[in-house]
């Protein structure tokens, strides 16, 4: 890997090397994977290099980096200017696994058993699974999860706080401390504008967009910890719905949810990927067979999981802050000696 020097990170068996600016976005949002050195070559490495290449990654600049789309190529090259967020974007859409995906998913354990929130972006995930670590669950994950055999890893990366996750004052205060007013009037006014706002291009960006914050577990919750690999008890699909008040319903099956979850993870961590690994087909006729079978091997890991655990849907009014509900472990239907499907099954 020639004279630059490298960080290593050990991501549950996938090795990442990272070279360049980027080590420092890295070393805080995977902190908890560093390692000194590796036994075997890495599966990917990240790679400072002066030069443009072919992936734009904002329009209209000459910031870009080159994709491994080849098979057999382990390199992502990056400029100096490449922004930090993209880069871990594209890494963790490259992230890959034979026995492991990656799930657009929040995941909080206790007593040996995950429970784990699911559901497309602003639907509550994070909330949802903060009300239980504040209740003496360990953290596993925050937004995106690393699934795989039935059980959830840890993905312990920066927690992101939007302005929904504010209305717990004494959690606030311990994040923003002498700032919080000036944050709060600031949300108050980005919310004001997306709510009176008819113009659809703006909406979307502001969507697209939404400001947040990225907090460090021991911040939020200085006794948090974050868990040990264990299996799936409890999926939770989260759904927003013009409702009364929060629903735990149990009507959907494991195949509806894994078709739903793969396809979305495919398309919401995925798409930047995708869309270049497109253009490289199309331009070269030539195709990744690890790429081309990606959707399919995460519908497979997520069907297994999902079969091995109780699956609701968890619908939320909009507007309503999950992480404030005061009879949550009674909504939740949370037994703490439930065991997971699976398990039981073997029992009987």
């Amino acid at each position: 890997m020639n004279d630059q020097i490298f960080d290593y990170y050990n991501i549950h068996d996938f090795l990442l090397a990272v070279s360049g600016p980027a080590r420092v976005i890295f070393a805080k949002e995977f902190i908890f994977f560093k390692v000194d050195k590796f036994n075997k070559e890495p599966d990917l490495i990240l790679k400072c290099c002066a030069g443009s290449f072919m992936t734009k990654v904002l329009r209209g600049t000459e910031e870009s980096i080159k994709l491994p789309l080849e098979t057999g190529d382990k390199e992502l090259l990056y400029n100096p200017q490449a922004p930090a967020l993209s880069l871990i974007a594209y890494v963790e859409s490259l992230l890959n696994w034979p026995d492991k995906s990656i799930i657009h998913a929040s995941a909080v354990t206790k007593d040996n058993k995950v429970y784990l929130f699911t559901g497309k972006e602003n639907s509550g995930k994070t909330s949802a699974a903060l009300n239980l670590i504040k209740r003496g669950f360990s953290y596993l994950s925050d937004d995106w999860s690393v699934i795989g055999g039935g059980k959830i890893y840890p993905f312990p990366k920066t927690i992101h706080i939007y302005s929904y996750n504010l209305s717990d004052t004494q959690l606030a205060k311990r994040i923003f401390n002498y700032r919080l007013f000036f944050y709060r009037l600031f949300f108050v006014a980005y919310d004001g504008v997306r709510r009176r706002s008819k113009i659809r291009l703006l909406n979307v960006v502001m969507d697209k967009y939404r400001p947040y914050f990225e907090v460090p577990l021991n911040i939020m919750f200085p006794d948090g910890k974050v868990g040990s690999p264990n299996n799936i008890v409890k999926v939770y699909y989260l759904q927003r719905q013009v409702c009364a008040e929060p629903m735990v319903i149990k009507d959907i099956t494991a195949t509806d949810l894994a078709r739903r979850m793969s396809h979305y993870t495919f398309y919401e961590k995925g798409q930047l990927l995708y869309k270049e690994y497109a253009r490289y087909v199309e331009r070269t006729s030539i195709v990744n067979p690890i790429i081309e079978q990606r959707l399919q091997n995460d519908f497979n890991i997520m069907l297994y999981a999902f079969e091995g655990a109780e699956l609701y849907r968890l619908v939320v009014p909009y507007n309503y802050d999950l992480f404030n509900v005061a009879e949550y472990s009674s909504l939740l239907r949370l037994e703490m000696n439930a065991t997971p499907l699976r398990a039981l099954a073997r029992i009987c």
